[in-house]
C-alpha cells in the first residue's frame, strides 16, 4: 500500500509539472503559489535584482535578469554629464534576446521577482511586467514580496545557477494601451483629459523633484524640476505595506482610500502615472491597473528625463496641489 501510495504522489507531481499554468487576475502569486509550481515547464521565475545579490542567494530555478541591464534603455545625452539617460523600457530586438536567453517560450508564464526589502522592490518587478505586457505577453506576475518575503516563509535559497535552454519567444503583437508617450502627455497638460499621478510623491526624499527644488537631492537625468501641470503627488510605496521587515502590495481597499485621500476621483477620468524616469510610474500603473481596477491607465514611457529635455513644454514649482479640478 505504501508503495502505491508513493507512485500516486510521483505522479501527481509529474502530471503538475507538465499542466499549463494561468496567471492570477490581478498578476500578483504569493510565496505559496510559487512553491506549488516550482518546476512547471511552464514556468519561468526571472529575478530582476542586482547580480552580486542573485549570487548570493536566489529562488531555485530563477534566472538572473537585472533590472536596468535587460528592460530599459537609454535615450538622449545629458548635457551636463555627458552620459545617456536612462528611462525607456527595452526595444524589441533587446526585450526578444533577453527572454529567449532566460529561457521564455511564448506559452510559458513568466514571474518576477525583486528586493522587497524597500519599497522600491516592487516598482522594479512591475516595470519588467509593464514591459512584458507592452510586448504582447500577458502571462506574467510578480511575487508579492519578492525574494525577501520569500526568504522570510521559509522559502529556500540556492546559489546553484540553473542550465537554461534557450527559448523560443517571439513579439506577436504590442499592447499600446498602457502606455503614454509625449502627445499623450501634451494632450494631458493642454485639455486636462487624465488625472496625472506623480509617483515620485511628497514627505519622500524625491519630493524635491516635484516642488522644482534643485538643491536637494539633485538628479542629473533631469534637466529640469517641477512637476506636470495638474499632477497630484501620490509616492509608489504607498501602494505597498510594510510587515515583518518585508514589503507587500497593498490590498484594493487600501489603495482606494489614499487615492481618494489624495485627491483622485476613481471614477472620474483615467490616470496617468510618471515620475523621473518610469521606475516608480510602472509600479503605480501596475496597483491602479490590476489592484485597484482603473483598466485605462497608462504610465508615462521616459517620463520627466524624456519630458524635461524637450523644449518649450510647462513646468510647475512650489506648489502642491492642482492647478485645476478633475
Amino acid at each position: 500500500m505504501k508503495k502505491v501510495v508513493s507512485g500516486i504522489v510521483a505522479v501527481s507531481v509529474v502530471a503538475s509539472s507538465l499542466l499549463a499554468l494561468s496567471v492570477p487576475r490581478d498578476h500578483i502569486v504569493s510565496e505559496h503559489w510559487l512553491k506549488e509550481h516550482l518546476g512547471n515547464k511552464h514556468l519561468v521565475v526571472i529575478d530582476t535584482r542586482k547580480a552580486k545579490l542573485y549570487k548570493m542567494g536566489h529562488i531555485p530555478g530563477s534566472i538572473s535578469m537585472p533590472l536596468g541591464q535587460k528592460f530599459r534603455e537609454s535615450r538622449y545625452w545629458n548635457p551636463h554629464t555627458h552620459r545617456p539617460i536612462p528611462g525607456y523600457i527595452a526595444a524589441p530586438s533587446k526585450f526578444t534576446k533577453t527572454m529567449r536567453e532566460a529561457g521564455v517560450n511564448n506559452n510559458d508564464v513568466i514571474v518576477y521577482v525583486a528586493n522587497n526589502k524597500s519599497s522600491h522592490g516592487f516598482p522594479g518587478a512591475a516595470l519588467a511586467a509593464y514591459t512584458t505586457i507592452y510586448y504582447g505577453h500577458n502571462k506574467v506576475a510578480v511575487l508579492n514580496g519578492g525574494s525577501t518575503g520569500w526568504k522570510h516563509d521559509g522559502g529556500r535559497l540556492t546559489t546553484t545557477v540553473p542550465h537554461v535552454k534557450k527559448g523560443h519567444f517571439v513579439i506577436k503583437r504590442f499592447n499600446l494601451s498602457n502606455i503614454a508617450t509625449v502627445p499623450r502627455v501634451d494632450e494631458a497638460v493642454t485639455l486636462h483629459n487624465v488625472q496625472l499621478l506623480d509617483a515620485r510623491g511628497i514627505g519622500h526624499p524625491n519630493e524635491s523633484h516635484y516642488f522644482g527644488i534643485m538643491k536637494v537631492r539633485p538628479d542629473t537625468r533631469l534637466q529640469a524640476y517641477g512637476h506636470l501641470p495638474g499632477a497630484l503627488p501620490f509616492f509608489v510605496g504607498d501602494f505597498e505595506y510594510k510587515k515583518d521587515g518585508v514589503y507587500y502590495i497593498s490590498p484594493r481597499e487600501r489603495d482606494v482610500k489614499l487615492l481618494k485621500k489624495h485627491g483622485f476621483k476613481l471614477n472620474g477620468k483615467p490616470i496617468m502615472t510618471y515620475c523621473n524616469t518610469g521606475h516608480f510610474a510602472s509600479g503605480a500603473w501596475f496597483a491602479l491597473k490590476y489592484v485597484v481596477g482603473l483598466k485605462h491607465t497608462r504610465a508615462y514611457n521616459g517620463s520627466m528625463a524624456d519630458y524635461t529635455a524637450l523644449p518649450s513644454r510647462p513646468l510647475v514649482t512650489g506648489r502642491y496641489r492642482s492647478t485645476y479640478p478633475y
